[in-house]
């Protein structure tokens, strides 16, 4: 079905006094264009446009969004950018509309640099099928939640073969800031997925690293995708959190840029273990 929405004039007139920089339609068409008018996020398969299912029309589903946002407020805004730089051809990607909202949305993870390497890759790949060269690997299919999950669990087996065996049958329980009783691994699992994100504080030997498999087992439960990065055993190595992860045995079938187009994917969690064990500038490092 197609839609159409008249704009009273009223409403029109209303709409040129907001401070948003909106694209002028010559810099919607040419984002369009460039991206082959396919949804710039990694492996999205939807093409934006084609024809109504009946009489002349056509459909348009792609939205031009922008990198930077359109006004204060807005994800990614950037203040010191001018109205020029902010409705720009370099401030916009092509996106459906599915993921034009994902990476605007309130809780959206997505800084500008990842946009603007979707982007990049997006404008090359559309540059490759018009010559008719294959498509570079970083921009195919994300992995499935099956392929991740899968690989997680091969993960934390042979976690807890080599680190943690034999890990206690028993759940351990915490003092949870605000609540007056204890609370068991299962439960501080319920509750980052309530509140998102979740401290683990204890002096050295008191069971962290233990408890922290133990969420992990809980969140899997759960539905989520926990993906466990030691940190003491990350910082020597001068890779990317991603790198780390994607060098254990569990994911050598998925790969850095599988799990990195895994990542839009709901319920993915990163479980970091070993805070104390890192100096300021390992520190810095995980911030970043």
């Amino acid at each position: 079905m197609v839609c159409w929405y008249a704009i009273p004039r009223s409403a029109a007139k209303m709409a040129k006094k907001t401070n948003r920089d909106d694209f002028p339609p010559r810099v919607v068409k040419l984002l369009a264009d460039r991206a082959g008018h396919r949804c710039s996020y990694p492996g999205c398969p939807n093409p934006t446009v084609g024809a109504a299912m009946k009489g002349p029309d056509v459909v348009r589903t792609g939205v031009a969004a922008h990198i930077h946002a359109a006004a204060p407020g807005g994800r990614r805004y950037k203040a010191t950018m001018t109205p020029a730089e902010r409705s720009s051809q370099d401030n916009g990607i092509w996106l459906c509309q599915l993921h034009a909202r994902i990476v605007d949305a309130p809780d959206s993870t997505y800084e500008a640099e990842v946009l603007q390497s979707w982007k990049a890759a997006a404008e090359l790949n559309a540059a490759r099928r018009v010559i008719g060269l294959p498509l570079e690997p970083a921009h195919q299919l994300p992995q499935s939640g099956e392929a991740l999950a899968a690989a997680i669990a091969a993960d934390t087996e042979n976690f807890r073969r080599s680190v943690l065996s034999p890990i206690q049958p028993i759940e351990l329980v915490l003092r949870v800031a605000g609540i007056d009783e204890p609370v068991t691994a299962s439960g501080v699992a319920a509750l980052h997925l309530a509140a998102r994100d979740v401290v683990l504080s204890a002096p050295p030997g008191a069971g962290k690293s233990i408890t922290m498999a133990q969420i992990a087992d809980s969140l899997q439960a759960r539905g989520a995708l926990p993906l466990y990065v030691p940190l003491g055993e990350w910082a020597p190595l001068n890779v990317s959190l991603l790198q780390a992860i994607a060098q254990r045995r569990g994911f050598l079938g998925i790969g850095a840029a599988g799990l990195e187009a895994s990542l839009g994917l709901p319920g993915v969690v990163l479980v970091l273990d070993g805070w104390n064990e890192l100096d300021e500038n390992s520190r810095e490092r995980v911030r970043s």
